[in-house]
């Protein structure tokens, strides 16, 4: 049992070609467009509340809010069609979009009490304005559309924002996200 599934190779378990997976790519941007001003503008808004020091309450319900959108339009409407992990995505997507929201009700994720040394601070927002505009695939998805820049900006975010402990727990699902993506990514690049 053990040797049959070690014989599996992660090609076994993507169902569709690297062009399937760009033309569903070029459907949700077409889908979608004109959200990218939108991600690109509700984006650098949260660079701006990250820079003043604010509470954080508008970071997670934009953030979440982008989960939901993620969620639903490029895993539930799209991705679905060549896979069925989408479906499961698209229910980490709502759950993450969920908590963040959650989160951003809770008067104490205010991160002021919390003691991030700035040189720490000024390295995790130059790592989150890099997700939020450079693209990891091509066609360009980023922060707030783009599942994978998605998921790595959350993640800083989280560990910028949030007190150890709670930042390490609300990034677990955007890895999964993140893993899923990189896997696939490295699947696409080897063949």
């Amino acid at each position: 049992m053990i040797k049959d599934l070690s014989s599996y190779q992660l090609g076994d378990f993507v169902m569709f070609s690297e062009s399937v997976y760009l033309e569903i790519i070029k459907l949700y941007l077409n889908q979608i467009w004109p959200f990218h001003f939108v991600s690109l503008g509700l984006s650098a808004f949260i660079l701006y509340l990250l820079f003043r020091k604010v509470k954080r309450r508008w970071v997670f319900l934009i953030t979440g809010g982008f989960w939901f959108f993620i969620g639903y339009f490029f895993y539930s409407q799209n991705l679905l069609s060549i896979t069925w992990v989408a479906q499961y995505l698209a229910y980490i997507c709502y759950l993450q979009g969920s908590l963040l929201i959650l989160t951003a009700g809770i008067a104490k994720a205010d991160p002021s009490h919390h003691s991030v040394h700035s040189v720490q601070r000024h390295i995790g927002l130059l790592i989150f304005a890099m997700t939020a505009v450079f693209p990891f695939s091509w066609p360009p998805l980023v922060f707030g559309y783009g599942p994978l820049s998605t998921a790595l900006g959350t993640i800083i975010l989280l560990w910028m924002s949030l007190r150890k402990r709670s930042a390490f727990v609300l990034s677990l699902l955007p890895t999964l996200v993140a893993i899923f993506h990189l896997l696939l990514f490295w699947y696409f690049l080897r063949n």
